[in-house]
Parts: structure tokens; sequence; C-alpha cells
């Protein structure tokens, strides 16, 4: 019986909808669109921070890092040397050390540079995944002199293989050595957190007994399990008290210590706050959108008064009007939950690109089963929701009241409501407007920053000398010569020059020095990012010079090795006397000589102070990887394939990677703040129109249902000016009370987003007052109409109608 009456009501309710499409649109567009921004984000949410990592356990897997708390450095890669030695900490049932590096593919006319690592055979059981054809590494492997294998990703082996299942045996040359497939890794399968975009070529530690006793090559990324009935916590003090040993017994580890970070902290630690900010962000929005189709169905519960009371005079129980109001707005919350999930999977195409670089890229990502559900439960909820205030407002004022009343309702049923649901959205809206004040106000200050450099028409890509060729430090010399010479010839091209690390390019390559006459302290470590550039590099890069000279070609392996500063080493360093002609080592160079001091440059992110950093000659270090930076006349991207076709009349086996402008690596370093700053806006955007439709609506309604009330005032003698100045004074004071509030609120909010915040206060009194402003100016738009129509009624026409 409850189902046919239910049955009854929806079908009723159906009708109803079509019979008023205007209505019925208006709804459910409104919905759709807070609906499917939330159903994008709850996919985000989903994928990057609700579901397991796909490994076995993954809660227990750790990522086990050194630590150097004098100079602020908490998470360091360690050596092989401490690999072996941490195997004895009972806390850790398992450890697997992995090196990420790139690899060139030869052997065919399709030359090309790829993300892999080298790692221990114990990593993939660890982890509980395999190949899914072939095998995987014996601990064999991992010694030197094992057999040179390789596994492929998926993409790899699709791309390049054509997927044949025969590639099994097969040798492909991985930098100039042969390597035998052994097998071929499942789709989506990857290494943890930030070693997820090394998974490309998997190949075996094969660690040589030098590298073995290694304490110096802080390169080396350790993973480990805890142990049955092991907290981390408990896990973290053993490893805390072995490192103390250790920096008590060994040199190479003085000041050193350890720590542990579960792996799925560190796979999304530092997205967390964009997506929470977010998710609240959108929420907010389905709040605004959620009161402004209550406003809207409240306005039509009042029409529907005369109705509602003849319902219940043939004796309708408000269990049984209920029933009906819940009815109407299952179809319609049904409407913008379909419409919505429509809505959310454009919205999460769009979202994705603006977070592509933060965004773990091994997680899959889409509008599936779970979004689906998610978006059914915020429908059904809403609908109740929706009936229930609905159905409470439905029986307002007496049974003869209402009959009496007519088509026209009675005056002021749920007006109190409909005036705080405005003043709710108005107040919603301040605080999405406010968030997207502050991050505007962010990524403005961040495009100011003085980066150092002249990032105009810049082009970069790498390259990688790999192979017996150059195995040599003069081939890799001659090969770097060679091809600066060749670039500088292209028309269009001002200069050319390279360096092992450019700015912006997510690298940093650090060394401990010591600095000749200066007993080093106890405790002390000095650390530098290391360069090593070509002479023209300072030219090209258009980084000024401050002090003494730039490299010159005459730095060469030949001549004394030498070095260039910048001005924050300097000032650190040699606060009180002339750098030039002082000497400073490093541990695998012998005294370099300072020569100059050039101005600093922000190589990590704008947010970051530039660092302490030295620029050796290329000559005279050999590096076998580097960054080609190209100065252009006209627009540097159009120079890419001139400059793949240069590298390839130098040696056809070298492929360009990593090719992209210089502003376009500015823009990526910032893009997760940039990305959130489109979505506040454009969320922003949402709320302000919906709050802005909201207020025109309460106040059209307002003069509809008073009409004959201003009727009556204008025929005892009021002005028309004092009538539409009332109806736009009750607009004002409802946005009045909705911005007072909403600052307020704006304010705490503000105070959670400061970490994504730049040189921005996060009660930012001019953010405020421009919102406040914009705020005002929209409910005296939004009013105007309404206040219009107010002031030209007709009294005698108004009172006949009465």
């Amino acid at each position: 019986m409850a189902l046919d009456l239910l049955w009854s009501d929806l079908r009723i309710a159906s009708r109803n909808a079509v019979r008023r499409p205007g209505f019925t649109l208006l709804v459910a567009v409104t919905l759709a669109l807070g609906i499917g921004v939330n159903s994008a984000v709850f996919a985000l949410l989903d994928g990057v921070l609700l579901r397991p990592l796909a490994y076995r356990d993954p809660s227990r897997l750790v990522f086990v890092w050194q630590t150097l708390p004098a100079q602020n450095v908490m998470e360091l890669e360690a050596t092989p040397f401490d690999y072996d030695a941490w195997h004895g900490l009972r806390s850790l049932s398992a450890l697997a050390m992995v090196y990420p590096d790139t690899y060139t593919l030869t052997g065919d006319d399709n030359p090309e540079r790829i993300r892999g690592s080298r790692l221990t055979a114990s990593l993939m059981p660890m982890l509980g995944i395999a190949p899914q054809i072939g095998r995987a590494f014996t601990q064999a492997e991992d010694l030197d002199g094992a057999s040179p294998v390789v596994i492929l990703s998926d993409g790899v082996w699709r791309r390049r293989f054509g997927g044949d299942d025969r590639v099994l045996g097969r040798n492909i040359l991985i930098d100039g050595e042969p390597r035998t497939i052994v097998g071929v890794m499942p789709p989506r399968a990857s290494l943890p957190g930030p070693l997820a975009e090394s998974g490309e070529l998997w190949l075996p530690a094969r660690l040589t007994a030098e590298e073995r006793v290694n304490e110096s090559s802080h390169n080396y990324r350790i993973l480990g399990r805890l142990a049955d009935g092991t907290s981390l916590q408990q896990a973290s003090a053993e490893l805390r008290a072995f490192a103390s040993r250790m920096a008590a017994e060994r040199p190479s580890h003085n000041n050193m210590n350890a720590t542990l970070v579960a792996v799925p902290e560190q796979t999304i630690r530092s997205v967390r706050p964009t997506l929470l900010l977010i998710a609240g962000s959108v929420a907010l929005l389905l709040l605004v959108a959620s009161a402004n189709a209550s406003t809207l169905l409240l306005a039509r519960t009042s029409n529907r008064q005369h109705e509602l009371a003849v319902r219940t005079a043939l004796g309708a129980t408000r269990g049984r009007l209920l029933s009906f109001a819940v009815a109407e707005s299952v179809v319609l919350t049904g409407l913008g939950g379909v419409a919505g999930l429509m809505f959310g999977g454009w919205t999460l195409r769009a979202l994705l690109p603006l977070f592509a670089e933060v965004l773990p890229r091994a997680i899959p990502i889409d509008i599936d089963a779970r979004v689906t559900l998610f978006t059914i439960a915020v429908s059904c909820l809403l609908a109740l929701v929706f009936g229930i205030i609905v159905s409470v407002h439905s029986l307002d004022g007496g049974l003869v009241e209402r009959l009496k009343g007519s088509g026209r309702g009675v005056t002021g049923s749920g007006g109190g409501t409909r005036g705080g649901l405005v003043v709710a959205q108005v107040a919603l809206a301040v605080v999405l407007l406010s968030a997207a004040g502050l991050m505007v106000n962010s990524v403005v200050k961040l495009s100011r920053v003085q980066t150092g450099f002249d990032a105009d028409h810049l082009l970069t890509f790498k390259v990688a000398l790999a192979g017996s060729r150059y195995a040599s430090a003069p081939s890799r010399v001659a090969f770097a010569a060679t091809l600066l010479e060749r670039l500088e010839q292209n028309g269009g091209v001002r200069s050319a020059g390279l360096s092992t690390v450019v700015p912006f390019s997510g690298a940093r390559a650090g060394d401990a020095f010591t600095i000749e006459g200066r007993p080093r302290q106890r405790g002390e470590l000095l650390i530098a990012d290391q360069r090593h550039v070509s002479t023209g590099y300072f030219k090209t890069m258009h980084i000024p010079l401050v002090k003494g000279r730039l490299l010159e070609a005459s730095d060469d392996s030949r001549a004394e090795q030498v070095v260039v500063i910048n001005r924050t080493m300097a000032a650190r360093q040699f606060p009180n006397e002339d750098p030039i002609d002082r000497r400073v080592k490093t541990f695998d160079s012998s005294w370099l000589r300072i020569v100059g001091v050039v101005e600093d440059v922000r190589h990590v992110a704008l947010t970051r102070d530039p660092v302490t950093e030295m620029y050796r000659p290329i000559a005279q270090t050999a590096s076998p990887v580097f960054t080609l930076v190209v100065r252009s006349d006209h627009d540097p991207a159009v120079l890419a394939p001139a400059a793949r076709a240069t590298v390839q009349t130098v040696d056809p086996d070298i492929p360009i990677y990593d090719v992209r402008t210089m502003e376009e690596r500015i823009a990526s370093s910032f893009a997760q703040t940039r990305g959130t700053m489109l979505l506040l806006l454009v969320t922003a955007g949402l709320a302000a129109t919906l709050s802005g439709v909201a207020i025109y609506g309460s106040i059209w309604y307002s003069v509809s249902q008073r009409i004959p009330e201003i009727g009556v005032r204008l025929a005892l003698g009021a002005s028309r000016t004092s009538v539409f100045a009332g109806v736009l004074r009750r607009a004002l004071s409802l946005t009045a009370v909705g911005v007072t509030i909403g600052v307020t609120a704006a304010i705490g909010a503000g105070r959670m987003m400061t970490g994504l915040l730049f040189e921005t206060r996060a009660a930012d009194p001019t953010t405020l007052t421009v919102v406040a402003c914009g705020t005002m100016l929209v409910a005296v738009t939004a009013g105007i109409v309404p206040a219009r129509r107010a002031m030209r009624v007709d009294p005698i026409i108004a009172l006949r109608n009465d």
C-alpha cells in the first residue's frame, strides 16, 4: 500500500514537472551545477586520498630517509652502505633500494630517453607486485657481474614492441649495452610515491663492490615494510637510535639522523592541502545551490497554498503531504543528479590538466561506480531535505485562511526561511570569493617574482650521452662543444649554453664542500647546489656578473679547476672578505679556485629563496647528462624541430627529451597554485551568480506578494521613489547581513589557506573590501528590476485584483 502511494506521488510529481518546464529546468540546472562539480572533486578525492594504494598492505610500507637537522634537511636519500646497515633493524621485515635514473633506448631509427630505476630484487615481493608475463629479478642479479636483464613497463612494451608476447628473451640496447627482456609489468604498475615516474624500465641493482661500501653518494631511495606487530612510532624510535649510534661511530654520518615516512603519506601529502581546500570550496558551492533550490521550492509552495489546503481539507495528513513533497523533490533532484553526473564528467576532464603536475600519475581517476553512488547519495539526501523543508512550510497559517487565499497564497508564507536562505547563500559566496581573491593575489605576486635571469625566448631540452662511445671525458666534452657550435649556426638562434641543472627543472644536485684555510667545526656540514655549465650559459640565460669574471674557454681540463659562485654563497661563506681567489673543495674534486660571483637565481621554485650554488665548467667535469638552453629571436617553441635535427646531425643515436620553453617550466612550478585559483574563481563565480539569482528571486517574489500593500501605500500618497528605495533597501539589508557573516567566516577560512598563499595575508583587507563591495553591487543589480516593478504598480488595478 505504501509503495503504491509513493509510486502514485512520483507519477503526479513527474506530471507536475512536465507541466512547469521552466521551473523544473531552473531547479535541475541549479542542482546540476552543485552536484556535478562535487562529483568531479569527489572523483579526485576518492582516487588520491580515499582508495588504498595498489600494493600489498600499503599502510605498512615506509620510505626510509636520512636527515640533517642542523641543515633543515629532513628527507635525504641514503647510500648503499646505509641500506646494508639498516638490514639489522628488527622493526623492518624487508628492505629494498631504488636508484631512479634515465636511460637511452637505441638500436632502431627511434632513439628514446626513458625514465627507469635500478632496484634490488626484494622490491617486487615487498610491494606485492609481479610481471604480467615473464619473471621478476633474482637476488643474484643484485650483484655486479650478473647477466644484464631488464623488465619493461606495459607502456614501453606496447609502444615499442606492439604488445608482442614473444618479446621475452629478446635483447634491447639500453645506454649502448645489450639487455635481455625477462618480463613485462602489468598496466598501471608503478613505484611508490616520488618514484612513480621512474618506472618505465625496471633494471636490477647490479651493485659493484665499491658501490656497496659507498657512504657519500646520497642518491638511493630506501623502502621498507614494518614487521608484524610493529607500529610506525616504534620503528621510527629504533631507527633514530640506530642512526645516533652510527653518527657517533662514523665521521661520514656526523650530524645525521634518520626518519620513516609511510608510503601513502609520502604519495599524497604534497597535494592533500590543495584537494581539501578544493573539496571545501565545492561543498560550499553545493550548499549555495541547495539553498537556491530551496528558495525556489519555497516560493512555489507559497503559490500552492490553496491547493495544499484543499488536499488537507479532503483528509490528507502531514505524513501524506510529506510523502508528496519528497516525491516532487526526488523528481527534481533526480534530474539534477543525472545532469550533474554528466556535468561532473566534463568538469573532471577540465580539472585533470590543471593538476597534472601534482597528482600521482599512477592512480586512476575517473567517474566510476563509486562516484556514481556518491552522486546518487547526495541527490537522495537533498531530496529528503527539500521535502522536509517544503512540507514544514506547506501548512503555514490556518486552513480557512489558506482556503480563502486562493491561488495567491498566504502572504509571507516561508518568507523568513527564504530570507535566511538568501543570507546563507550570500555568506557562502563571500567566503568563496574571498578565497579566490587570496589565490589571485598569490598568483599575481608569484608572477612578479624576479627569477634572476631572463626567461623570455628560451627553449630547453635535455641530452644524455650513453654507451662506450662516450665513456671518456674528452668525447663528452667534444660532443657538447660541437652541438653548441651547430645550434648557434641555426637561423633565429641568438646564443646557446648548457647546464647539468637548469632552473625549474625539478632537479637539484647538492654536494658537501670545505673552504681552504677554514677548519671545519664539529657537526658543521656545508652543502651547495652544483651546476656544470658551458662558457655561454650565463650569457644565454642573462645571469648578471657581480664580481670577478665568468667562465672562459681556457677553463678546460688542462687548466686549473675553477668555479663561479652565486651571491648567496658569497654572502654566507665570505661575509667580510672578497671570495675571489679563495678555494673550495667538494668530495669528488680537487681544490676549486673561485673566479667570479654571479647574481642569485631561483632554481627550485618561485616561492623558495635562492640557495648556495656553485657553477663549474663542464669542460673540466665532462658530465654526460645536461640540458641545453637556446635563446631565440622569436617564439622558442618553433626551434624544437631544428634542435632535434641538429642533435641528429652530431649523433643520430642521441635523443633529446624534456623539451620545454623556460616560461613553461616556470608556469609548471606553480601549476598547483594556479589550478587552485582557477577552480576557486569558477566556483566563486557560480556561487555569486546563484546568490544574485536568489536575491533577485526573493525580492521579486516579495514584491509579487506585496502588490496589494504597495497599491494601498501609493493610494495613500506614498511616492514611487520611496517604494523603489524600500524594495532596494530590503535587498541590501539581506545582502549586508550575509556579507558581514561571510567576511567573518572568510577570515577564519583564510587562516586555513596560509600554506597555499604566497606573500598574502589570510585576512587581506583589500581582498575582503573588494569582495564585500562587489557583493553589494550584485545585490543592487539584482534588486533594481523588482524595485522598478514595485514603483510602477497601478494602485487601482492592484486594489481591484486584491
